[in-house]
């Protein structure tokens, strides 16, 4: 049976495994409990750390994440506030523990809405779709995904290729191969420029 694959958000894709990565981490970690730092610098180190955590240590991610949004909170930095919630939500689901990142993305997305910031409502969106694709729950996918795609402005940008590919991984496991291409050219007029594989 072929494996599914979700292609993962603009923020998975920053941190690549290669080797000195955990020094970098190690340093940036050092850097957060030593130095004086502006609150605005604290929460760029802890939105670094746990976007690498979330891919490498689920237990640190939560914990950074964690601190990061009671730091965004005191700030009243609602942006940072919901990627942390969004990235929480991805922990969450990662572990099969779907109701608590349905919560997580909720609140993410709430956020925003509330600052309307719409690449953080298509990321959430996005991630909201990823959750009930792992659940084989497409219709409910589809659904998000097509949301996430509402708000984009139609320029080609990794969190909508995401949910694209995502798309087309659906209608493949469905057996649907007429549909694998059709939100790739309703959403862009030159989609080779995606250079998508599906």
């Amino acid at each position: 049976m072929m494996k599914r694959i979700i292609f993962l958000n603009s923020m998975f894709l920053l941190f690549v495994t290669v080797s000195g990565q955990v020094q970098n981490i190690d340093s940036l970690i050092h850097v957060l409990e030593t130095e004086r730092l502006s609150p605005v610098e604290q929460l760029s180190l802890y939105e670094k750390i746990t976007l690498f955590y979330v891919t490498h240590d689920l237990g640190k991610g939560t914990e950074y994440a964690r601190e990061g949004i009671q730091l965004a909170e005191k700030e009243k930095d609602k942006k940072k506030e919901s990627a942390f919630y969004r990235f929480l939500g991805a922990i969450h689901y990662y572990q099969s523990k779907f109701d608590t990142s349905r919560i997580y993305l909720d609140k993410a997305l709430s956020l925003a809405v509330e600052i309307n910031d719409k690449p953080f409502q298509v990321m959430t969106y996005s991630e909201l779709g990823n959750l009930y694709y792992l659940q084989n729950n497409y219709s409910s996918a589809l659904e998000y995904y097509m949301k996430g795609l509402t708000l984009n402005d139609g320029k080609p940008n990794r969190s909508t290729a995401a949910i694209l590919v995502n798309m087309a991984n659906i209608h493949r496991t469905l057996n649907h191969p007429d549909r694998r291409s059709i939100s790739v050219n309703r959403h862009w007029k030159s989609p080779n420029s995606l250079r998508l594989m599906i």
